[in-house]
């Protein structure tokens, strides 16, 4: 299947799953519509497609695809059990992963995922933000049907 079918299949699947979650937020999980209105791999909401098919079909098209996430969330886990709060904070963090804006909003997008999957607690978020960009402000805030817009 050509790239531009997968994403053309991949945003048919995402304006559902928004359209969804902003008529009835109990049907779809805030994590999954939040990574799918941000075009992130939902690594936590993708299990199924997986041992289904062997592979996330639309991991070509995401801004921050499945391996990607996963180094992410490994490097966040691996941070978080050694309680290393300093190499926590969001500069540290974005020098891990390129360097100053490098990756800066695919980095927002992904903690803010983990977030709302609830998979860090309140001191973990509390060194991501500490001195963090005012783009990671998001972070801090929940997700809810208000936040779609389908346009």
């Amino acid at each position: 299947m050509s790239k531009e079918l997968v994403a053309a299949t991949f945003e048919v699947k995402r304006f559902h799953i928004m359209e969804a979650f902003k008529r009835d937020p109990g049907s779809i999980s805030a994590p999954l519509a939040f990574a799918y209105d941000k075009r992130i791999a939902p690594i936590e909401h993708n299990h199924g497609m997986i041992e289904s098919y062997g592979f996330d079909p639309f991991d070509s098209v995401y801004n921050v695809d499945n391996e990607m996430m996963k180094k992410i969330a490994d490097h966040l886990n691996k941070l978080w059990m050694a309680e290393d709060w300093e190499a926590l904070k969001f500069g540290n963090l974005e020098d891990d992963f390129g360097g100053y804006k490098t990756m800066r909003m695919e980095l927002v997008y992904a903690i803010n995922y983990f977030k709302l999957c609830t998979l860090f607690d309140d001191t973990f978020f509390a060194a991501v933000m500490k001195m963090a960009p005012s783009e990671a402000s998001g972070i801090k805030r929940p997700y809810g049907p208000n936040d779609v817009y389908l346009d």
